[in-house]
């Protein structure tokens, strides 16, 4: 499962990215967003066959909640079991890196950490955009910004940037950065400050686009639980209801 998982990460950083250099070929320059980046995940993985896919898919009993999981896999069948989740954030003009962007980041991974999901464990955090907008979200370029700017350290920390680099870290170091992490969870999941978090970096592709070789980039994280007190994980409906 470990390979297919890995397959699947891979999948997704070099479709994403392949997308992404043609938007910037045809001049579209920074026209998209999330919306288009998750129509191109979900054609790449509808295109293996291997799983049924839904969009915008509800926690068990938060249906109504407009806090949802981006994508869910599922195996084929009337009964099908949950194989993971898909969270995706695109750093671009709309959605710049600053320490609101890595709130929202974290506030995905906190979700993807606590999903109950099959053999499979595919629950992954996808992030991809602009060149520039990762060096200021890792606190790579200093001199763009202040380096005490809030909660790179604990980001940084945590998601690593080299291919199966794990960084682990307590529910209580990232509150200290982020005061709401975790206010996206149902309320049934709220996390103790004593739990913790790792993210293992599966797969990441580079766009190039003129001569520049690395005009941006894709992640794609496995977000795991960590090591702390046993803590619920979430459990998601089988199908979305239909409104009347």
């Amino acid at each position: 499962m470990a390979n297919e998982r890995k397959k699947l990460a891979c999948d997704i950083a070099t479709g994403l990215a392949g997308w992404y250099q043609l938007q910037l070929a045809q001049g579209f320059g920074d026209f998209f967003g999330e919306d288009s980046a998750q129509l191109t995940i979900l054609q790449i993985i509808n295109s293996q066959r291997n799983f049924d896919i839904q969009a915008s898919h509800p926690f068990a009993g938060h249906e109504n909640s407009l806090a949802r999981l981006d994508i869910v896999l599922k195996s084929k069948g009337k009964k099908g079991s949950f194989y993971g989740a898909i969270e995706i954030k695109w750093l671009g003009s709309s959605n710049p890196a600053s320490s609101y962007t890595r709130s929202l980041i974290l506030e995905d991974a906190l979700r993807l950490s606590v999903v109950a999901s099959g053999n499979l464990k595919a629950n992954l955090l996808v992030v991809a955009g602009q060149a520039e907008k990762f060096d200021k979200l890792f606190g790579i370029d200093k001199r763009k910004f202040k380096k005490t700017e809030e909660g790179i350290e604990t980001f940084a920390k945590l998601l690593q940037t080299e291919i199966d680099s794990e960084g682990t870290v307590s529910i209580s170091e990232i509150r200290q950065s982020f005061k709401c992490a975790g206010n996206k969870l149902p309320n049934h999941l709220s996390l103790s400050d004593e739990d913790k978090i790792s993210v293992r970096l599966l797969a990441k592709a580079s766009i190039s686009h003129q001569e520049k070789v690395d005009a941006g980039f894709v992640f794609v994280w496995l977000c795991l639980k960590g090591r702390g007190p046993k803590k619920k994980v979430a459990s998601l409906i089988q199908e979305t209801p239909q409104l009347p």
